[in-house]
Parts: structure tokens; C-alpha cells; sequence
């Protein structure tokens, strides 16, 4: 404390307490300069809120004394680290409120706070404190506000001018409180940690706009802001100091906006005064921005208010992604859910993502991978009732309070979901369960006719979602979309479990026992299909258009499958139309049965339809034209089901006796008579008419039938291996290399023609090597071909070194033990061999060493039985260890010689003889 007369020091003796109370001594009245200086290390240890070197002037009179109180900041809690709530403090003493911006909802937090109205306010970074003007006393004062809304004076701020109230603040990122005032806007430093904490920095003048709030950006670092006088959207630069119009907000009313706020993806928040509505602004990119508001929430109306937001808090919602008419997009008041406190409440396993607007789209899809887990049993045209059972929703609720499931579906296809359309469960908190409680369940509809429509599901605990919001906000939960099928009520929902897969209708023969006509059926699924009850005839049962006695059956009835009948995944059902017989036999089928009919399936045209118990139908086909009398095609089924394209339908009745028609590839219904051609012809290939075609196949045993009967339609793939010796000591002054094919005597696997056609060049090796000793390297070459007629996918060549050898790790450098020739563009050689490690896992090689356990697959000989192989189970079979080589990529077949050059590849080796 100095005299302010003499200018002299007066004391340095100090008394405090913890509380921040000081006592001085004073020789005499007068006046006197206290030097508050809290960076110093005598200074006791409490936070001041007044910068260091602060220094007052204080009159003492007696025991009287003026302008000595010293604000300190001894009590007060921060707010959170970058809330998500967004705060408006408004009235005369201040009144602070929460405010939701997505939901628009606001919590009164306290009444008349600091006994003053606030003004002006920002939320600072530095120290996560509220600070604004003080705008009651107007002497030069700022304040600070804590997350209990007490307030502490800070001040006067040296500079700031009395007598002024200020309307307009934001605190920057860099941690300065900008207050506007008149044309001019005053930058006070706010970061306690700062040498120039609460000085007034520098003063921006002649900024001639009527604001009542602005904004600092999170992008781009600028003000940005909506006057008073226009809506006009500006942007305030700072450096160097400019202002820039961007062009009128469209909200057709010039309005105060008194409270705006940003968020961490540089949306700009406006909450006009007159009626709370919120607006929001894309300013994410500052070269190019539409100054349009687009109506956000329905917020609080405000007087005299002002507003402050945590500018790096992100605002997450979860939009919906139907077609717009079922209000999807924020311009339409889309359904969304507020996200952004976190996700303990949405259906299936995947927590929502976060959109900023909704995502429209024909097929309901535009809202990423968050939506799983909710499975919808088949909605058919007509029906006055539909269901989807609990066991079909999978929900996850960690709130600690029960939830609703709200659920729209359009039945009628009319582009918008009513409240008729609605129903909903409740969802139960984890604790007892998380899933839905019952059914959801609708009654009393009608569903339209068949094609595409449209779901909406809602789970929130908000109780202002209820059947007539399909649309606008939640403040919890998730909002999915979905695209559903009205299947037509004669399409059975078990369509494509079990297809028609090939028909014999040339038969071989005349009369019930020489007659051969089959109709066989595939289970391509990953499930048991119980086809008991099931109907088979060639004749539409919906509309009564049968062969009548003309029919496979003999009169106008289906053939039905008899009960307990079961088809595994892969399996094959044969139905004869004769008698059984010898040579009427298919022994891989899991189902054959016999009708005992003459011929019944026209040769120059006729029809095959597979029915559910309730003549639905499940799979259709036909072949031939209906231009004649002669021919039994039947009226096909309608065109919207989707069952039957017959662009190459006619060209199915060009068989021969004993030749069937197949599907190609086996078991992929494509619901098109593209696929089927005449066994073996190869007819779907050449006329290019099937993605996908695999050439069709005769495994029948009855010398004159071309038919693949009860096994697959197609060959598979095929791996040929070759193994041969092809050095003794590689890389070696006594190296001896075998670079000559030798043919073995006892098999034809390395006479296929489709090795590369020099063989010495591609398949050179000794089979038996005598003249070898301990000590001695034997280098190993496996050679392999795909030489099936499709590719050959996730192949795996294992081979267990002898027991009398160790593998050489190191054969072509360190840990580099494998060699693989295999490329797509050239025959492999010695120039372009990849070199494998033998470690797990790292690359397409990997050598399970001795004692450990490799793949199940991997088998060695038998020591007491030579002609057998076990596997390697245990560290006693596995004595030398293992090589593995998995191929990434799929091997395509062998089309002549070395052709393509990734048809064909090898695997090198040594091992060192004990």
C-alpha cells in the first residue's frame, strides 16, 4: 500500500485469512494505492480474479473506507468440460436457463442470479466459467459466472467504459471476452492463466451493425452473426478487421435474434425473441455459405436475454432416411432423436450415428449401418391384421427407465404414415430384460395392394411422441427406417426356400414303368425347410387351371408331400413321375418318391408350380410356347410376383430323349428362364443370357439320360497336386537340381492337359531320391492347378515335413522358410516367387513348428499303415512341424495349357535330412 501524497510505500505487513480478508495498517486518513500483485510468492493461497498488478485507489476515513473491497474468487465450481446445453440468461435481475437446442425445451437453473441482469455472455474454454457484462451497475465490471449460477464482479476492468450497458458478447476461442457496445466491440482478456487476465486488450471501433447477439465460429474462428434491423447473416473477420454480408437469413420477419450460439461442426444456432423459434445456419464452409435458416425447434420466448454455448460441443441427432413425404428432412420437421448426451437407448446392437439432416431414400438405406436387428415377418396384400412378434426386436435400454417403441407402417402406400398406422410397446430398462414387452401388433387395417412400402420406428422415453408424431423431435432414443414388401397374398412368404432345380420331360420311354420324367427340388438356404404338406403339380391351382387328369398325378389334385418330410440346407428332392424302378434311382437325394404315372409333362411345352399348405405359391417355371393346342402351359403366374421372366422359354423344349433342363448356376434363382438351359448344351453360355453361368454337367449313370439327378447341376472345383523333389542342397557348392519331368507310373494327376505344356519347365522333379545322407538340404516342390470348372476359393495346401527332417526356416532368408509361385499375369519363375514368412498369421505362409497343434485338415501317413493318412491332432504326430499356404485370392479354372496363368502355381521348401 502506497500514499497516494508521497507516493511512498506505507506497508507490506499483512494479515489474511483463508477467506480472502486482508487487514493493513495506516499511519492517517488520506488517500492510498493498494498494489494487489497474486503471482507474487508471498501471496496467500486463494485464486484471485483480479489480474496481477492490479492496483485501486482507496480514501479512508476513520474507520471508514471506500473502494477497498477486492473481489476474489474464493468459492465456485466450473461447468463441465464443453456441455452439450446451451445456456440463456434473460430478464431484469438475470434469470439463467439450460436450453436443448434440438428439442428446443429450456430448465429454469436459477432467479434473479447475482441480483443483476448479465449480459452479453460467453462460455470461455479456458476455465469452462460462464463471463459476461454486468450491465446493472454499468461501472466498468464484468462477471463470472459458475456452474451453480453464483456470481462474482470482476473489475472494473481498466478501460471498459462506465455508464455502459452492453447488449452483445460472445468469448472467443482464444479466451477473450468480446463485448459490443455502440459501434464499438471491447476485448478483455478471460484466461486466468494469463499475464493480462481481465485487461482490457484492444478495441475494435466502427462495426455499424445492430446486433443482439453474435457468435464465434469453431471453423473458421470469426464472428458471425444476425443484426436486428435486417436478418442479414454477417461475418465479422478479425484479422485484418472486415465485415462482410452474406445475404438475408428468408425468415420474412425482421426480428431480434438474442440468442445465438455454435456447435462443434460449424452450424451457426439462432433463437429469435419475439417467438423462441430456433433456426440453424450452415457456416461449416466458410468459402461458400447459404445464409437460408432452416426452422430447427420451437424454443423459449425471450426479453432482455442473451446467450452462451460450449462452441466445441458436438450437437448429434439421429434423422431418418424415408422418402421426404413421410417427413424425413429438418426442413420438413423431420423425425429426429437428440443424441447428444450420449446413446443408452436404440433398437438392435448398433448405437445410432449421428446425421445432420435426414437422409432420404427410395430403399430406406441413406442412414448408414446403425440399423439391425429387427426382422419383419411377410406383410401380404389385403390382410386386416399384422404382427411383429417380440422375439423379432432386439433392443438395448440403459436409461434406468422403461421406454416406448412407437411403430408406423404404411399400409395403404399412401406416402405418409397416420395415426391409424401407429402402435407401440413398451421397452424395458436393462434391468429387466431391454426388450420389447409384448408384440407390435396392428388390427383393424387394410394392406394395399403388392409392392414397396414404408415403416418407422421410434424408441424414445420422450411421452411427447405418441401416434400422430411420425414426425418432428425426441430427446432421447433412435429413429429407424425401413423399406418393406407387400407381398401378393398368392406368393407364398416361403418363396425361394426350396426351388425347382431341373425337370426331365423327354422321357426315355413309354408307359408308368419305362416313363423317367423327374422334377427335382434344391434347398440352397443355410436352413432345414419342412416341406411337409407341400404341393407339386404342373398346373396353377389359384385360378383352377389344370391338366386335370392330364396332370402329374394322374387326375386334377397336387402331388403332396408326405409329413416329417424335412430338406436340409444342400439337399436334393427327387419325384418321379413313373414307377420305381432300377434305373430310376437317385442315390444322392435325401427325398425320392414316385407317382406311378405314364408320361405326363408335354414335350413341346408344359409347366411346373411348387405350392405352400395354404397354395401359395413358392416357385414356378415353364418351358415351351403356348401357340398350340397341343401344349399344357397354363395361365402363368401374375407379373408382379416376380416369379418368371420367359424371355428363353421356348428354347427349353429343344431336348432330346432322356435330356433334361437344369438351372445354372445350381440352386441361384433368378426367377428367369435365362438360367435354365438344356443339360450340357451350354446354351446359357453362348447366348450370353446368364450372369454367373457354370456349364451344366451329366453325372447319370443310365447310359442314355444326360441329367445331373439329385446332385448338383454344375461341377465344382478342382485343386490337382503334384509333388516332386527338385534339388538336393539348393544354393550349395555340391548342389545337384532336377530339372527334368518324370512321369508317375501310378497316377494321371500330372497328365492333365492343362499343366502349362512344358513340363519340364513347369513340372520338373524326381518322385524317389536315394542317394542322400544327414546332413544333406531336400528341396521340395509342390506344384497345383485349378483344373475344376469354377474357381477354386479359400484354398489351403498343407504339408507335414517327414519325421526324419527339420524344415529349414531360414531357405530364403530370415524367418523366410516358403516360397510361392503363383501370378496373375505370367507363369510363375524363379524372378517373380513371393517369399513367405513362417510366422502365423503375417501373410499367405505359416509353419506350425514341432509340438504345436496345426488346422484339423492338415494330415500326415500313418508309421504303421503307409496307404493311410491321420491327422495331425497332438505334439506327437507333429515331430517336424507343418507348412500351411492359404491363397488369398480365388483360383480361376484351367482353360487349356497354363491358361489363365493363375490357374496353375507351386510351393517351395527344403528341409534338412536328421
Amino acid at each position: 500500500m502506497f500514499d497516494a501524497t508521497s507516493d511512498t510505500l506505507e506497508t507490506t505487513t499483512t494479515s489474511n485469512s483463508t477467506d480472502g480478508t486482508y487487514s493493513l495498517d495506516v499511519s492517517s486518513d488520506g488517500t492510498y494505492f493498494v498494489v494487489l500483485d497474486h503471482l507474487d510468492s508471498d501471496a496467500p493461497s486463494i485464486t484471485t480474479a483480479l489480474p496481477d498488478r492490479t492496483v485501486r485507489s482507496v480514501t479512508i476515513s476513520g474507520t471508514d473506507a471506500i473502494n477497498e473491497d477486492f473481489p476474489y474468487d474464493l468459492v465456485g465450481t466450473s461447468f463441465a468440460t464443453c456441455p452439450v446445453d446451451a445456456y440463456l440468461f434473460q430478464n431484469d435481475p438475470s434469470d439463467a436457463y439450460s436450453l436443448n437446442l434440438v428439442t428446443g425445451n429450456q430448465n429454469l437453473e436459477a432467479n434473479d442470479i447475482g441480483n443483476r441482469e448479465i449480459n452479453a455472455i460467453g462460455f470461455n474454454l479456458a476455465d469452462s466459467f460462464i463471463y459476461g457484462s454486468n450491465n446493472t451497475d454499468e461501472d466498468g465490471t464484468i462477471s463470472r459466472v459458475d456452474s451453480s449460477f453464483n456470481v462474482t464482479t470482476l473489475g472494473p476492468i481498466v478501460g471498459l467504459p462506465s455508464g455502459t450497458s452492453f447488449p452483445s458478447g460472445d468469448v472467443s476461442l482464444d479466451e477473450k471476452l468480446y463485448l459490443k457496445s455502440g459501434t464499438n466491440i471491447y476485448i478483455i482478456d478471460v484466461d486466468p492463466a494469463s499475464a493480462t487476465y481481465l485487461q482490457l486488450e484492444s478495441l475494435i471501433p466502427d462495426i455499424n451493425i445492430t446486433l443482439s447477439d453474435f457468435a464465434f465460429n469453431p471453423i473458421d474462428g470469426q464472428i458471425y452473426t444476425v443484426d436486428s434491423d435486417n436478418n442479414n447473416l454477417y461475418r465479422i473477420n478479425l484479422n485484418p478487421v472486415s465485415v462482410e454480408d452474406l445475404g438475408n437469413i428468408g425468415t420474412n420477419s425482421n426480428r431480434p435474434f438474442g440468442a445465438q450460439f455454435y456447435d462443434a461442426s460449424g452450424f451457426l444456432y439462432i433463437s429469435r425473441n419475439q417467438d423462441g423459434t430456433i433456426f440453424r445456419i450452415d457456416t461449416r464452409n466458410s468459402a461458400s455459405i447459404d445464409p437460408t435458416a432452416t426452422f430447427f425447434a420451437n424454443g423459449p420466448i425471450a426479453r432482455r436475454n442473451d446467450g452462451a454455448r460450449c462452441p466445441n460441443a458436438p450437437i448429434s441427432i439421429d434423422f431418418g432416411d424415408a422418402p421426404e413425404s413421410y417427413s424425413t428432412s429438418l426442413s420438413n420437421d423431420g423425425a429426429r432423436h437428440d443424441i447428444s448426451s450420449g446413446t443408452s437407448l436404440y433398437l438392435g446392437n448398433t448405437s445410432p450415428d449421428s446425421e445432420t439432416d435426414g437422409q432420404a431414400s427410395n430403399a430406406a438405406d441413406g442412414d448408414g449401418s446403425d440399423e439391425d436387428n429387427l426382422t419383419f415377418p411377410t406383410l401380404t396384400s389385403g390382410s386386416t391384421s399384422y404382427t411383429i412378434p417380440a422375439a423379432n426386436i432386439t433392443a438395448t435400454n440403459t436409461t434406468g427407465q422403461s421406454a416406448t417403441l412407437h411403430a408406423w407402417i404404411d399400409f395403404d402406400n399412401s406416402g405418409t404414415f397416420e395415426d391409424t398406422e401407429h402402435t407401440s410397446v413398451v421397452v424395458d430398462d436393462a434391468t429387466n430384460g431391454g426388450n420389447p414387452t409384448g408384440d407390435l401388433t396392428w388390427n383393424g387395417i387394410n394392406v394395399g395392394a403388392a409392392g414397396d412400402t414404408y415403416a418407422r420406428f421410434r424408441l424414445t422415453t420422450d411421452s411427447s411422441i405418441n401416434d400422430t408424431t411420425p414426425g418432428g423431435v425426441a430427446s432421447d432414443g433412435e429413429v429407424e427406417d425401413h423399406q418393406i414388401a407387400i407381398a401378393d397374398p398368392s406368393l407364398s412368404p416361403l418363396a425361394g426356400q426350396l426351388i425347382i432345380n431341373e425337370v426331365l420331360f423327354r422321357q426315355t420311354n413309354t408307359g408308368a414303368p419305362g416313363n423317367d420324367e423327374f422334377i427335382e427340388l434344391h434347398n440352397p438356404t443355410n436352413s432345414p425347410v419342412d416341406i411337409s404338406d407341400w404341393q407339386l403339380i404342373d398346373g396353377n391351382l389359384v385360378v383352377n387351371d389344370t391338366d386335370g387328369i392330364g396332370s402329374i398325378n394322374g387326375n386334377s389334385s397336387p402331388f403332396v408331400f408326405p409329413a416329417g418330410t424335412i430338406v436340409n440346407p444342400g439337399d436334393y428332392v427327387v419325384v418321379w413321375i413313373g414307377d420305381e424302378t432300377a434305373d430310376k434311382q437317385a442315390d444322392d437325394a435325401a427325398f425320392q418318391f414316385y407317382l406311378g404315372q405314364a408320361p405326363k409333362l408335354r414335350d413341346r411345352g408344359d409347366d411346373v408350380w411348387l405350392y405352400d399348405p395354404q397354395t401359395r405359391i413358392v416357385d414356378y417355371i415353364a418351358y415351351g410356347s403356348n401357340n398350340t393346342t397341343s401344349q399344357a402351359i397354363n395361365t402363368p403366374p401374375d407379373i408382379s410376383l416376380n416369379l418368371w421372366n420367359d424371355t428363353y422359354q421356348d428354347s427349353l423344349r429343344s431336348v432330346t430323349n432322356g435330356q433334361s433342363i437344369s438351372l445354372t448356376p445350381n440352386g441361384q434363382d433368378g426367377n428367369a428362364s435365362g438360367c435354365w438351359e438344356r443339360t450340357t448344351s451350354n446354351d446359357a453360355n453362348a447366348t450370353g443370357r446368364c450372369t454367373g453361368f457354370l456349364p451344366t454337367r451329366d453325372t447319370d449313370e443310365v447310359t442314355n439320360r444326360t441329367t445331373s439327378v439329385g446332385v448338383s447341376n454344375n461341377a465344382s472345383a478342382e485343386l490337382i497336386l503334384v509333388k516332386r523333389i527338385t534339388a538336393i542342397n539348393p544354393g550349395q557348392s555340391d548342389e545337384v537340381r532336377f530339372n527334368t519331368f518324370v512321369d508317375d507310373p501310378d497316377t494321371d494327376s500330372d497328365n492333365e492337359a492343362n499343366w502349362p505344356s512344358d513340363a519340364n519347365t513347369y513340372l520338373p522333379g524326381e518322385i524317389d531320391v536315394t542317394d542322400v545322407k544327414p546332413g544333406d538340404e531336400v528341396e521340395y516342390t509342390i506344384y497345383f492347378l485349378s483344373n475344376g470348372t469354377k474357381d477354386a476359393s479359400n484354398v489351403r495346401i498343407c504339408d507335414v515335413i517327414p519325421d526324419n527332417m527339420t524344415f529349414s526356416k531360414d531357405a530364403f532368408g530370415t524367418e523366410l522358410g516358403i516360397a510361392l509361385g503363383l501370378n496373375n499375369a505370367s507363369l510363375p519363375t524363379a524372378s517373380n516367387f513371393q517369399f513367405l514368412s513362417n510366422l502365423l498369421g503375417d501373410d499367405q505362409g505359416e509353419f506350425y513348428g514341432p509340438g504345436t497343434i496345426p488346422p484339423s485338415f492338415c494330415q500326415k501317413t500313418d508309421p504303421n499303415d503307409p496307404d493311410n493318412l491321420i491327422p495331425v491332432t497332438s505334439s506327437n504326430d507333429n515331430v517336424s512341424g507343418a507348412v500351411l499356404i492359404k491363397l488369398d485370392d480365388p483360383m480361376p479354372p484351367a482353360t487349356d495349357a497354363g491358361t489363365p496363368a493363375n490357374s496353375y502355381g507351386l510351393i517351395r521348401f527344403s528341409t534338412k535330412v536328421r
